[in-house]
Protein backbone atom coordinates (compact mmCIF):
# COMPACT_ATOMS: atom_id res chain seq x y z
CA UNK A 1 0.00 0.00 0.00
CA UNK A 2 1.08 3.56 -0.76
CA UNK A 3 -0.61 6.59 0.76
CA UNK A 4 0.34 10.26 0.44
CA UNK A 5 -1.46 12.88 2.52
CA UNK A 6 -1.17 16.61 1.80
CA UNK A 7 2.37 16.21 0.49
CA UNK A 8 4.11 19.43 -0.44
CA UNK A 9 7.57 19.44 -2.02
CA UNK A 10 9.68 22.35 -3.15
CA UNK A 11 13.31 22.99 -4.02
CA UNK A 12 14.25 26.41 -2.69
CA UNK A 13 11.60 28.68 -4.20
CA UNK A 14 10.47 26.18 -6.86
CA UNK A 15 7.23 24.43 -5.95
CA UNK A 16 6.90 20.86 -7.26
CA UNK A 17 3.88 19.47 -5.39
CA UNK A 18 1.28 21.09 -3.19
CA UNK A 19 -1.15 19.16 -0.98
CA UNK A 20 -0.68 16.06 -3.14
CA UNK A 21 -3.00 13.14 -2.33
CA UNK A 22 -2.33 9.59 -3.51
CA UNK A 23 -3.63 6.20 -2.41
CA UNK A 24 -2.78 2.91 -4.18
CA UNK A 25 -3.63 -0.41 -2.57
CA UNK A 26 -3.89 -2.84 -5.46
CA UNK A 27 -1.69 -4.54 -8.03
CA UNK A 28 -1.23 -3.44 -11.59
CA UNK A 29 0.83 -1.01 -13.63
CA UNK A 30 0.35 2.54 -12.41
CA UNK A 31 1.81 5.09 -14.81
CA UNK A 32 2.87 8.61 -13.83
CA UNK A 33 3.05 11.08 -16.71
CA UNK A 34 3.76 14.77 -16.98
CA UNK A 35 5.91 17.31 -18.70
CA UNK A 36 9.68 17.23 -18.27
CA UNK A 37 10.56 18.76 -14.93
CA UNK A 38 7.06 18.32 -13.57
CA UNK A 39 8.29 16.05 -10.75
CA UNK A 40 7.87 12.44 -11.95
CA UNK A 41 11.30 11.32 -10.67
CA UNK A 42 10.90 13.41 -7.52
CA UNK A 43 7.62 11.67 -6.72
CA UNK A 44 9.18 8.22 -7.12
CA UNK A 45 12.11 9.21 -4.91
CA UNK A 46 9.75 10.44 -2.21
CA UNK A 47 7.74 7.20 -2.39
CA UNK A 48 10.99 5.21 -2.06
CA UNK A 49 12.10 7.35 0.86
CA UNK A 50 15.11 8.71 -1.04
CA UNK A 51 13.82 12.29 -0.99
CA UNK A 52 12.28 14.07 1.98
CA UNK A 53 8.96 15.90 1.76
CA UNK A 54 8.63 19.56 2.63
CA UNK A 55 5.38 18.88 4.46
CA UNK A 56 2.73 16.19 4.66
CA UNK A 57 3.31 12.45 5.03
CA UNK A 58 3.94 9.34 2.95
CA UNK A 59 3.17 5.85 4.20
CA UNK A 60 4.24 2.65 2.44
CA UNK A 61 3.94 -1.03 3.33
CA UNK A 62 5.90 -3.95 1.95
CA UNK A 63 9.21 -4.38 0.17
CA UNK A 64 9.99 -1.62 -2.32
CA UNK A 65 12.33 -2.18 -5.25
CA UNK A 66 13.57 0.70 -7.35
CA UNK A 67 14.59 0.58 -11.00
CA UNK A 68 16.70 3.69 -11.48
CA UNK A 69 16.79 5.79 -14.61
CA UNK A 70 20.61 5.82 -14.43
CA UNK A 71 20.87 2.08 -13.65
CA UNK A 72 22.92 2.60 -10.43
CA UNK A 73 24.96 -0.56 -10.78
CA UNK A 74 27.99 -1.29 -8.60
CA UNK A 75 30.97 -1.01 -10.91
CA UNK A 76 33.25 -3.37 -8.97
CA UNK A 77 30.72 -6.23 -9.08
CA UNK A 78 30.05 -8.31 -12.16
CA UNK A 79 26.58 -8.60 -13.68
CA UNK A 80 25.77 -11.78 -11.76
CA UNK A 81 26.62 -10.20 -8.41
CA UNK A 82 24.73 -7.01 -9.27
CA UNK A 83 21.62 -9.07 -9.99
CA UNK A 84 21.88 -11.52 -7.08
CA UNK A 85 22.93 -8.84 -4.58
CA UNK A 86 19.43 -7.97 -3.33
CA UNK A 87 18.28 -11.59 -3.24
CA UNK A 88 21.26 -12.77 -1.18
CA UNK A 89 21.42 -9.94 1.36
CA UNK A 90 17.65 -10.02 1.99
CA UNK A 91 17.18 -13.76 1.45
CA UNK A 92 14.12 -12.94 -0.64
CA UNK A 93 11.90 -15.80 -1.71
CA UNK A 94 12.20 -15.18 -5.44
CA UNK A 95 11.32 -18.00 -7.82
CA UNK A 96 12.24 -18.61 -11.45
CA UNK A 97 15.51 -16.68 -11.20
CA UNK A 98 16.88 -18.33 -14.33
CA UNK A 99 13.65 -17.49 -16.17
CA UNK A 100 14.01 -13.78 -15.32
CA UNK A 101 17.63 -13.70 -16.51
CA UNK A 102 16.70 -15.60 -19.67
CA UNK A 103 13.72 -13.38 -20.48
CA UNK A 104 15.87 -10.28 -20.04
CA UNK A 105 18.58 -11.78 -22.29
CA UNK A 106 21.36 -11.53 -19.71
CA UNK A 107 22.74 -15.11 -19.73
CA UNK A 108 25.74 -14.28 -21.92
CA UNK A 109 26.97 -11.29 -19.90
CA UNK A 110 26.72 -12.57 -16.31
CA UNK A 111 30.53 -12.53 -15.92
CA UNK A 112 30.90 -9.08 -17.47
CA UNK A 113 31.25 -5.85 -15.50
CA UNK A 114 28.91 -2.84 -15.89
CA UNK A 115 31.47 -0.78 -17.82
CA UNK A 116 31.54 -3.57 -20.42
CA UNK A 117 27.76 -3.38 -20.97
CA UNK A 118 25.63 -1.15 -23.18
CA UNK A 119 23.01 1.22 -21.81
CA UNK A 120 20.24 -1.19 -22.70
CA UNK A 121 22.00 -4.07 -21.00
CA UNK A 122 22.55 -1.97 -17.87
CA UNK A 123 18.86 -1.10 -17.82
CA UNK A 124 17.91 -4.78 -18.01
CA UNK A 125 20.42 -5.64 -15.27
CA UNK A 126 18.76 -3.04 -13.02
CA UNK A 127 15.33 -4.53 -13.80
CA UNK A 128 16.55 -8.05 -13.01
CA UNK A 129 18.05 -6.87 -9.72
CA UNK A 130 14.74 -5.28 -8.70
CA UNK A 131 12.81 -8.43 -9.57
CA UNK A 132 15.24 -10.56 -7.55
CA UNK A 133 14.11 -8.66 -4.45
CA UNK A 134 10.69 -10.29 -4.81
CA UNK A 135 9.14 -6.90 -4.01
CA UNK A 136 5.51 -6.02 -3.35
CA UNK A 137 6.08 -2.56 -4.87
CA UNK A 138 8.33 -1.70 -7.82
CA UNK A 139 9.15 1.93 -8.61
CA UNK A 140 10.44 2.45 -12.17
CA UNK A 141 11.89 5.69 -13.49
CA UNK A 142 11.89 5.52 -17.32
CA UNK A 143 12.55 1.75 -17.27
CA UNK A 144 12.59 1.38 -21.06
CA UNK A 145 14.34 4.59 -22.06
CA UNK A 146 17.59 2.85 -23.09
CA UNK A 147 15.88 -0.13 -24.78
CA UNK A 148 15.09 -0.79 -28.40
CA UNK A 149 11.51 -1.56 -29.47
CA UNK A 150 11.87 -5.32 -29.14
CA UNK A 151 13.34 -5.15 -25.64
CA UNK A 152 10.77 -2.55 -24.57
CA UNK A 153 7.98 -4.96 -25.46
CA UNK A 154 9.78 -7.83 -23.73
CA UNK A 155 10.30 -5.84 -20.51
CA UNK A 156 6.76 -4.51 -20.43
CA UNK A 157 5.33 -7.99 -21.03
CA UNK A 158 7.40 -9.19 -18.07
CA UNK A 159 6.09 -6.28 -15.97
CA UNK A 160 2.54 -7.07 -17.02
CA UNK A 161 2.98 -10.67 -15.82
CA UNK A 162 4.56 -9.59 -12.53
CA UNK A 163 1.92 -6.89 -11.95
CA UNK A 164 -0.65 -9.63 -11.30
CA UNK A 165 0.78 -9.95 -7.80
CA UNK A 166 2.82 -6.78 -7.49
CA UNK A 167 2.27 -3.02 -7.58
CA UNK A 168 4.37 -1.41 -10.33
CA UNK A 169 4.58 2.38 -10.50
CA UNK A 170 6.20 3.68 -13.69
CA UNK A 171 7.26 7.27 -14.40
CA UNK A 172 7.52 7.66 -18.18
CA UNK A 173 6.94 9.83 -21.20
CA UNK A 174 6.71 6.81 -23.53
CA UNK A 175 3.18 6.76 -25.09
CA UNK A 176 3.48 3.02 -25.85
CA UNK A 177 3.61 2.20 -22.12
CA UNK A 178 0.67 4.51 -21.41
CA UNK A 179 -1.49 3.18 -24.22
CA UNK A 180 -0.75 -0.54 -24.03
CA UNK A 181 0.11 -1.34 -20.41
CA UNK A 182 -1.27 1.27 -18.00
CA UNK A 183 -3.98 0.13 -15.59
CA UNK A 184 -4.13 3.56 -14.00
CA UNK A 185 -2.64 6.83 -15.16
CA UNK A 186 -1.61 9.66 -12.85
CA UNK A 187 -1.01 12.97 -14.60
CA UNK A 188 1.02 15.63 -12.84
CA UNK A 189 -0.76 18.92 -13.35
CA UNK A 190 -0.90 22.09 -11.29
CA UNK A 191 1.47 20.57 -8.68
CA UNK A 192 -0.82 17.63 -7.94
CA UNK A 193 -2.04 14.35 -9.50
CA UNK A 194 -5.05 13.69 -11.70
CA UNK A 195 -6.07 10.04 -11.78
CA UNK A 196 -7.42 8.18 -14.82
CA UNK A 197 -8.59 4.56 -14.50
CA UNK A 198 -7.93 2.54 -17.65
CA UNK A 199 -8.89 -0.85 -16.27
CA UNK A 200 -9.85 -2.02 -12.83
CA UNK A 201 -7.66 -4.53 -11.04
CA UNK A 202 -8.58 -6.59 -8.04
CA UNK A 203 -7.35 -5.47 -4.68
CA UNK A 204 -4.80 -8.02 -3.40
CA UNK A 205 -3.32 -7.91 0.04
CA UNK A 206 0.34 -7.38 -0.70
CA UNK A 207 3.01 -8.60 1.73
CA UNK A 208 3.83 -5.87 4.23
CA UNK A 209 6.67 -7.49 6.15
CA UNK A 210 10.22 -6.21 5.68
CA UNK A 211 12.90 -8.72 4.70
CA UNK A 212 15.46 -9.99 7.20
CA UNK A 213 18.95 -8.71 6.43
CA UNK A 214 21.74 -11.26 6.23
CA UNK A 215 24.67 -9.34 7.76
CA UNK A 216 27.13 -12.00 6.65
CA UNK A 217 26.10 -11.55 3.02
CA UNK A 218 26.26 -7.77 3.40
CA UNK A 219 29.84 -8.19 4.59
CA UNK A 220 30.66 -10.58 1.77
CA UNK A 221 29.55 -8.10 -0.88
CA UNK A 222 31.12 -5.13 0.89
CA UNK A 223 34.45 -6.99 0.88
CA UNK A 224 34.14 -7.56 -2.86
CA UNK A 225 33.50 -3.84 -3.32
CA UNK A 226 35.86 -2.28 -0.78
CA UNK A 227 38.80 -4.57 -0.03
CA UNK A 228 40.90 -4.04 -3.15
CA UNK A 229 40.66 -0.22 -3.13
CA UNK A 230 40.93 0.00 0.66
CA UNK A 231 44.03 -2.21 0.71
CA UNK A 232 45.68 -0.09 -1.97
CA UNK A 233 44.79 3.18 -0.24
CA UNK A 234 45.88 1.91 3.18
CA UNK A 235 49.16 0.63 1.76
CA UNK A 236 49.92 3.92 -0.01
CA UNK A 237 49.17 6.03 3.08
CA UNK A 238 51.13 3.67 5.34
CA UNK A 239 54.04 3.69 2.87
CA UNK A 240 54.06 7.49 2.78
CA UNK A 241 53.96 7.63 6.59
CA UNK A 242 56.76 5.07 6.71
CA UNK A 243 58.76 7.28 4.35
CA UNK A 244 58.16 10.29 6.60
CA UNK A 245 59.25 8.33 9.67
CA UNK A 246 62.33 7.08 7.84
CA UNK A 247 63.23 10.66 6.94
CA UNK A 248 62.66 11.67 10.56
CA UNK A 249 64.91 8.84 11.78
CA UNK A 250 67.63 9.78 9.29
CA UNK A 251 67.42 13.37 10.46
CA UNK A 252 67.81 12.37 14.10
CA UNK A 253 70.63 9.98 13.24
CA UNK A 254 72.53 12.53 11.13
CA UNK A 255 72.01 15.52 13.38
CA UNK A 256 72.24 13.93 16.81
CA UNK A 257 74.49 15.70 19.31
CA UNK A 258 78.00 14.27 19.26
CA UNK A 259 78.09 12.08 22.37
CA UNK A 260 81.90 11.64 22.38
CA UNK A 261 84.51 14.14 23.54
CA UNK A 262 87.64 12.58 22.09
CA UNK A 263 90.08 15.44 22.58
CA UNK A 264 92.89 16.07 25.07
CA UNK A 265 91.78 19.68 25.58
CA UNK A 266 88.05 18.95 26.00
CA UNK A 267 87.89 20.80 29.34
CA UNK A 268 90.26 23.62 28.46
CA UNK A 269 89.93 27.15 27.09
CA UNK A 270 93.08 28.88 25.85
CA UNK A 271 93.05 32.64 26.36
CA UNK A 272 95.26 35.32 24.81
CA UNK A 273 95.23 38.49 26.86
CA UNK A 274 96.22 41.98 25.84
CA UNK A 275 97.29 42.56 29.46
CA UNK A 276 100.15 40.74 31.18
CA UNK A 277 99.22 38.57 34.15
CA UNK A 278 95.53 39.20 33.68
CA UNK A 279 93.46 38.54 36.82
CA UNK A 280 90.54 36.20 36.02
CA UNK A 281 88.87 36.65 39.41
CA UNK A 282 86.31 39.01 37.86
CA UNK A 283 85.24 36.21 35.52
CA UNK A 284 85.27 33.69 38.41
CA UNK A 285 87.31 31.32 36.27
CA UNK A 286 90.11 28.95 37.20
CA UNK A 287 93.03 30.12 35.03
CA UNK A 288 96.81 29.78 35.04
CA UNK A 289 99.57 31.05 32.73
CA UNK A 290 101.07 28.66 30.21
CA UNK A 291 103.98 28.63 27.80
CA UNK A 292 103.24 30.04 24.33
CA UNK A 293 105.18 28.75 21.33
CA UNK A 294 105.36 30.81 18.15
CA UNK A 295 106.00 27.87 15.78
CA UNK A 296 107.52 24.45 15.26
CA UNK A 297 110.43 23.92 12.89
CA UNK A 298 110.59 20.51 11.22
CA UNK A 299 111.66 19.11 7.85
CA UNK A 300 112.72 22.61 6.82
CA UNK A 301 109.30 24.10 7.50
CA UNK A 302 107.98 26.51 10.10
CA UNK A 303 104.36 25.88 11.10
CA UNK A 304 102.19 27.29 13.86
CA UNK A 305 100.09 24.76 15.75
CA UNK A 306 98.09 24.83 18.93
CA UNK A 307 100.77 23.89 21.47
CA UNK A 308 99.47 23.42 25.02
CA UNK A 309 100.13 21.34 28.15
CA UNK A 310 99.25 17.66 27.99
CA UNK A 311 96.26 16.54 30.10
CA UNK A 312 95.93 12.94 31.22
CA UNK A 313 93.23 11.10 29.23
CA UNK A 314 92.18 7.70 27.97
CA UNK A 315 92.65 8.35 24.25
CA UNK A 316 94.64 5.81 22.25
CA UNK A 317 98.19 6.76 21.36
CA UNK A 318 100.82 5.42 19.04
CA UNK A 319 104.11 5.67 20.90
CA UNK A 320 104.24 7.20 24.39
CA UNK A 321 102.79 10.17 26.20
CA UNK A 322 105.13 13.23 26.59
CA UNK A 323 107.63 12.99 29.41
CA UNK A 324 110.59 15.32 29.70
CA UNK A 325 111.42 17.45 26.69
CA UNK A 326 109.17 15.42 24.44
CA UNK A 327 105.88 16.18 22.79
CA UNK A 328 103.03 14.18 21.33
CA UNK A 329 101.13 15.33 18.30
CA UNK A 330 97.62 14.53 17.16
CA UNK A 331 96.79 12.74 13.91
CA UNK A 332 96.17 16.04 12.12
CA UNK A 333 99.74 17.27 12.74
CA UNK A 334 101.15 13.83 11.86
CA UNK A 335 99.75 14.21 8.34
CA UNK A 336 102.16 17.14 7.83
CA UNK A 337 105.20 14.88 8.08
CA UNK A 338 106.53 13.07 5.05
CA UNK A 339 107.52 10.00 7.05
CA UNK A 340 106.96 8.56 10.50
CA UNK A 341 107.25 11.52 12.91
CA UNK A 342 107.78 9.44 16.07
CA UNK A 343 111.35 9.78 17.30
CA UNK A 344 112.10 12.86 15.21
CA UNK A 345 113.70 15.84 16.93
CA UNK A 346 112.25 19.22 16.05
CA UNK A 347 112.65 22.78 17.28
CA UNK A 348 110.09 24.66 19.29
CA UNK A 349 110.41 28.39 18.65
CA UNK A 350 109.17 30.96 21.19
CA UNK A 351 109.54 34.67 21.90
CA UNK A 352 110.59 36.37 25.12
CA UNK A 353 110.93 40.17 25.39
CA UNK A 354 110.98 40.57 21.60
CA UNK A 355 113.80 38.00 21.31
CA UNK A 356 113.25 34.62 19.61
CA UNK A 357 114.51 31.39 21.22
CA UNK A 358 114.25 27.74 20.32
CA UNK A 359 114.51 24.39 22.07
CA UNK A 360 114.93 20.86 20.80
CA UNK A 361 112.14 18.39 21.58
CA UNK A 362 111.45 14.84 20.47
CA UNK A 363 108.11 13.54 19.19
CA UNK A 364 107.22 10.64 21.49
CA UNK A 365 103.80 9.69 20.13
CA UNK A 366 100.76 10.37 17.98
CA UNK A 367 97.50 10.72 19.87
CA UNK A 368 94.16 10.00 18.18
CA UNK A 369 91.70 12.87 18.68
CA UNK A 370 88.67 11.83 16.65
CA UNK A 371 86.49 14.80 17.44
CA UNK A 372 88.66 17.75 16.42
CA UNK A 373 90.21 18.87 13.17
CA UNK A 374 92.57 21.31 14.90
CA UNK A 375 96.29 20.53 14.59
CA UNK A 376 97.44 20.20 18.19
CA UNK A 377 100.76 19.54 19.94
CA UNK A 378 100.97 18.58 23.62
CA UNK A 379 103.98 18.90 25.95
CA UNK A 380 104.85 17.76 29.46
CA UNK A 381 104.20 20.96 31.42
CA UNK A 382 106.29 20.03 34.50
CA UNK A 383 109.36 19.22 32.37
CA UNK A 384 109.01 22.45 30.36
CA UNK A 385 108.70 24.51 33.58
CA UNK A 386 111.89 22.89 34.94
CA UNK A 387 113.67 23.66 31.67
CA UNK A 388 112.68 27.33 31.81
CA UNK A 389 113.70 27.59 35.46
CA UNK A 390 117.11 26.16 34.65
CA UNK A 391 117.78 28.41 31.66
CA UNK A 392 118.17 32.18 31.30
CA UNK A 393 117.37 34.78 28.70
CA UNK A 394 120.21 36.35 26.77
CA UNK A 395 120.33 39.20 29.26
CA UNK A 396 120.71 36.73 32.14
CA UNK A 397 117.14 36.71 33.49
CA UNK A 398 115.45 33.32 34.24
CA UNK A 399 113.28 32.22 31.32
CA UNK A 400 110.58 31.11 33.74
CA UNK A 401 110.08 34.63 35.11
CA UNK A 402 109.93 36.14 31.65
CA UNK A 403 107.48 33.54 30.38
CA UNK A 404 105.18 32.96 33.36
CA UNK A 405 105.42 36.16 35.39
CA UNK A 406 104.79 38.31 32.34
CA UNK A 407 102.33 35.86 30.77
CA UNK A 408 99.76 36.84 28.19
CA UNK A 409 98.71 33.24 27.41
CA UNK A 410 96.50 31.34 29.83
CA UNK A 411 94.76 28.04 30.28
CA UNK A 412 91.22 28.15 31.75
CA UNK A 413 89.90 24.93 33.24
CA UNK A 414 86.14 24.48 32.66
CA UNK A 415 84.10 21.32 32.36
CA UNK A 416 82.76 20.86 28.84
CA UNK A 417 79.16 21.03 30.07
CA UNK A 418 79.90 24.52 31.48
CA UNK A 419 81.60 25.89 28.38
CA UNK A 420 78.63 28.08 27.43
CA UNK A 421 78.75 29.87 30.76
CA UNK A 422 82.58 30.27 30.66
CA UNK A 423 82.43 31.62 27.10
CA UNK A 424 79.76 34.12 28.09
CA UNK A 425 81.95 35.47 30.87
CA UNK A 426 85.02 35.74 28.64
CA UNK A 427 83.05 37.44 25.88
CA UNK A 428 82.20 40.28 28.21
CA UNK A 429 85.88 41.38 28.18
CA UNK A 430 87.09 42.78 24.86
CA UNK A 431 90.75 42.40 25.96
CA UNK A 432 90.58 38.62 25.80
CA UNK A 433 90.82 36.33 22.75
CA UNK A 434 90.05 32.69 23.45
CA UNK A 435 89.43 29.28 21.94
CA UNK A 436 88.51 25.75 22.97
CA UNK A 437 89.18 23.52 19.94
CA UNK A 438 86.63 20.79 20.70
CA UNK A 439 83.93 23.20 21.83
CA UNK A 440 84.49 25.63 18.92
CA UNK A 441 84.39 22.87 16.33
CA UNK A 442 81.29 21.25 17.78
CA UNK A 443 79.49 24.60 17.93
CA UNK A 444 80.44 25.26 14.30
CA UNK A 445 79.37 21.76 13.31
CA UNK A 446 76.10 22.21 15.18
CA UNK A 447 75.41 25.50 13.37
CA UNK A 448 76.12 23.90 10.00
CA UNK A 449 73.97 20.92 10.87
CA UNK A 450 71.11 23.18 11.89
CA UNK A 451 70.89 24.58 8.37
CA UNK A 452 70.59 21.10 6.89
CA UNK A 453 68.40 19.94 9.75
CA UNK A 454 65.94 22.74 9.04
CA UNK A 455 65.87 21.63 5.38
CA UNK A 456 65.19 18.06 6.54
CA UNK A 457 62.48 19.22 8.91
CA UNK A 458 60.83 21.29 6.19
CA UNK A 459 60.90 18.24 3.92
CA UNK A 460 59.38 16.15 6.72
CA UNK A 461 56.64 18.73 7.31
CA UNK A 462 55.90 19.00 3.58
CA UNK A 463 55.75 15.22 3.31
CA UNK A 464 53.48 14.92 6.35
CA UNK A 465 51.18 17.70 5.12
CA UNK A 466 51.19 16.02 1.71
CA UNK A 467 50.25 12.71 3.32
CA UNK A 468 47.39 14.31 5.22
CA UNK A 469 46.17 16.23 2.15
CA UNK A 470 46.44 13.12 -0.03
CA UNK A 471 44.54 11.17 2.59
CA UNK A 472 41.84 13.83 2.93
CA UNK A 473 41.33 14.07 -0.83
CA UNK A 474 41.32 10.32 -1.33
CA UNK A 475 39.10 9.59 1.65
CA UNK A 476 36.69 12.26 0.47
CA UNK A 477 36.52 10.89 -3.08
CA UNK A 478 36.55 7.25 -2.01
CA UNK A 479 33.86 7.81 0.61
CA UNK A 480 31.74 9.63 -1.95
CA UNK A 481 31.94 6.61 -4.27
CA UNK A 482 31.48 4.25 -1.32
CA UNK A 483 28.36 6.17 -0.31
CA UNK A 484 26.97 5.62 -3.80
CA UNK A 485 27.46 1.86 -3.46
CA UNK A 486 26.16 2.04 0.11
CA UNK A 487 23.12 3.96 -1.15
CA UNK A 488 22.38 1.10 -3.53
CA UNK A 489 22.50 -1.32 -0.57
CA UNK A 490 20.06 0.95 1.27
CA UNK A 491 17.83 1.09 -1.82
CA UNK A 492 17.82 -2.71 -1.81
CA UNK A 493 16.48 -2.82 1.73
CA UNK A 494 19.54 -2.76 4.00
CA UNK A 495 18.92 -0.32 6.88
CA UNK A 496 21.16 2.74 6.76
CA UNK A 497 22.67 2.14 10.20
CA UNK A 498 23.66 -1.43 9.31
CA UNK A 499 25.36 -0.49 6.06
CA UNK A 500 27.17 2.44 7.73
CA UNK A 501 28.33 0.25 10.60
CA UNK A 502 29.56 -2.59 8.37
CA UNK A 503 31.14 -0.20 5.89
CA UNK A 504 33.04 1.66 8.60
CA UNK A 505 34.03 -1.52 10.39
CA UNK A 506 35.52 -3.05 7.25
CA UNK A 507 37.38 0.09 6.19
CA UNK A 508 38.79 0.68 9.67
CA UNK A 509 39.87 -2.95 10.03
CA UNK A 510 41.71 -2.91 6.71
CA UNK A 511 43.37 0.45 7.35
CA UNK A 512 44.41 -0.47 10.90
CA UNK A 513 45.94 -3.83 9.93
CA UNK A 514 47.80 -2.55 6.85
CA UNK A 515 48.90 0.65 8.62
CA UNK A 516 50.35 -1.24 11.59
CA UNK A 517 52.06 -3.92 9.49
CA UNK A 518 53.74 -1.42 7.15
CA UNK A 519 54.90 0.89 9.95
CA UNK A 520 56.22 -1.96 12.11
CA UNK A 521 58.07 -3.34 9.07
CA UNK A 522 59.46 0.14 8.34
CA UNK A 523 60.77 0.43 11.90
CA UNK A 524 62.37 -3.02 11.65
CA UNK A 525 64.12 -2.17 8.37
CA UNK A 526 65.27 1.20 9.66
CA UNK A 527 66.79 -0.39 12.76
CA UNK A 528 68.32 -3.17 10.67
CA UNK A 529 70.03 -0.93 8.11
CA UNK A 530 70.99 2.03 10.31
CA UNK A 531 71.53 0.36 13.70
CA UNK A 532 70.25 3.63 15.19
CA UNK A 533 67.81 3.54 18.09
CA UNK A 534 65.52 6.48 18.56
CA UNK A 535 65.37 8.07 22.00
CA UNK A 536 62.20 7.72 24.05
CA UNK A 537 61.11 11.27 23.17
CA UNK A 538 61.82 10.69 19.46
CA UNK A 539 59.90 7.41 19.57
CA UNK A 540 56.97 9.09 21.30
CA UNK A 541 56.99 11.82 18.63
CA UNK A 542 56.81 9.18 15.89
CA UNK A 543 54.01 7.34 17.66
CA UNK A 544 52.13 10.61 18.15
CA UNK A 545 52.51 11.53 14.47
CA UNK A 546 51.35 8.08 13.42
CA UNK A 547 48.32 8.30 15.69
CA UNK A 548 47.55 11.79 14.36
CA UNK A 549 47.37 10.47 10.78
CA UNK A 550 45.33 7.47 11.96
CA UNK A 551 42.79 9.53 13.88
CA UNK A 552 42.50 12.12 11.10
CA UNK A 553 41.58 9.23 8.80
CA UNK A 554 39.00 7.93 11.28
CA UNK A 555 37.60 11.40 11.86
CA UNK A 556 37.19 12.21 8.18
CA UNK A 557 35.71 8.79 7.48
CA UNK A 558 33.19 9.08 10.30
CA UNK A 559 32.31 12.66 9.35
CA UNK A 560 31.68 11.80 5.71
CA UNK A 561 29.74 8.60 6.44
CA UNK A 562 27.38 10.59 8.69
CA UNK A 563 25.97 12.08 5.48
CA UNK A 564 24.60 8.69 4.44
CA UNK A 565 20.90 8.95 5.24
CA UNK A 566 17.80 7.32 3.79
CA UNK A 567 16.31 10.64 2.71
CA UNK A 568 19.56 11.71 1.00
CA UNK A 569 19.91 8.65 -1.27
CA UNK A 570 18.74 10.52 -4.35
CA UNK A 571 21.09 13.43 -3.64
CA UNK A 572 24.05 11.07 -3.10
CA UNK A 573 23.35 9.18 -6.32
CA UNK A 574 22.91 12.44 -8.24
CA UNK A 575 26.23 13.79 -6.89
CA UNK A 576 28.01 10.68 -8.12
CA UNK A 577 26.38 10.98 -11.54
CA UNK A 578 27.54 14.59 -11.79
CA UNK A 579 31.08 13.64 -10.75
CA UNK A 580 31.27 10.33 -12.54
Amino acid sequence: MIECKKVTKSFDSTLIFKDLELSINHCGIHVIVGESGSGKSTLLNMLAGFESVSSGSIHTDGTIATIFQNYELIQSLNVRDNIYLAHEITQSNVTEKEMIIEKLGLESILDHYPNECSGGQKQRIGIARALFQNPSIILCDEPTESLDQENKQMVMQLFKEISKHCMIIVATHDPMIVEQYADQIYTIKNHTLQKTIVRDRDVINLPTSKPDIDIQQVNTYLKKILVKKSLLFSFVIALLCGGAFTLYGIEKMMFQANPSLDAVSKNRIYVQSKIENYDFNAEELNAKPIFEATSLFYEGKNDRFLMVPYVNNSLSIEGTYPNGLTICINQNVAERFSGDPIGQTIKVKYKVNSVFYDMDVTISGIIEEKDIEREAVYYDEASFINYFKENNTRDGQPLYDSIYNQATYFQVIAEYENMDEAYQRLQENSKLIFESPLYDEQVKEKQQKQVYQIAFQVAEMVLMVGIIMTMLIYVSLDTKHAMKDSSIFVALGVPVEIIKKENLKLKIQIFTIVYLIVLIFQQFLFQLFTNYSLTISERLFEIGSGLLVYFIYLGVLLFLMRKLKQERINEILKDNQDNG
